[in-house]
Parts: structure tokens; sequence; C-alpha cells
């Protein structure tokens, strides 16, 4: 984010109700810090950063599940090695892609 007030990191709207999550994921502060995929808190979100969801004055909170980059990692080699599906249809990365470029293009035109 290099927005001056960043907002929150998911916010998703709908007709009877809403869920925001402020904060990024946690695994690479975790590897940062020196822990493991595998140790007990691995992928674990604070508290502080859990999302909520609801109404306005009627939310609850939502536990964040807890990351797991390793599985993807696992399942690249897998493809790689063993030719597994990808754990992303290379079909899905192509359309982001042109989603982010025609995002660049429309911001450079306006």
């Amino acid at each position: 984010s290099v927005a001056s007030n960043s907002g929150p990191r998911f916010r998703v709207l709908g007709s009877k109700a809403a869920y925001v999550k402020y904060g990024l994921d946690v695994q690479e502060d975790a590897l940062r810090s020196g822990m493991r995929p595998g140790d007990p808190n691995w992928g674990a979100d604070d508290l502080a950063h859990y999302g909520t969801l609801g109404v306005p004055g009627e939310t609850i909170t939502v536990e964040t599940d807890r990351g797991t980059y390793e599985h993807y990692y696992t399942a690249i080699a897998d493809t790689l090695i063993n030719g597994a599906p990808p754990p992303v249809d290379p079909a899905d990365a192509v359309r982001s892609i042109g989603i982010l470029e025609t995002a660049r293009r429309m911001a450079a035109e306006s």
C-alpha cells in the first residue's frame, strides 16, 4: 500500500452485510522474525486484524484462516516434477495480467 491513509485490505459489500478486514498476510513478517512453516503459531493472524462481518452496530469478529504459503509452493513443485495440475489456472493468471495492464493504461490516459 502506498496510500497515505490506508483503508481495509479486504472489503466485500453485499445487500445484507459486509465483510471488512485490515492488515496484510502475516506469513512474510513471520519468516523475517525467524518463524517457519510448521511452528505452532505459523500463519496465525493477530486478533486486532481479524475481519468483521455484519452491518454498522451489529458485527461479529471473524477469525482469519491461517496462511499456508507452503502448500502453494508444494503444489508448484508437484506441477513441475510430476505434471500435476497447477495450483492456479494459467488462464486466470493471464486474465489478471490483462486487468492490471488495462488499469495502468487507463491511469496513464487520465
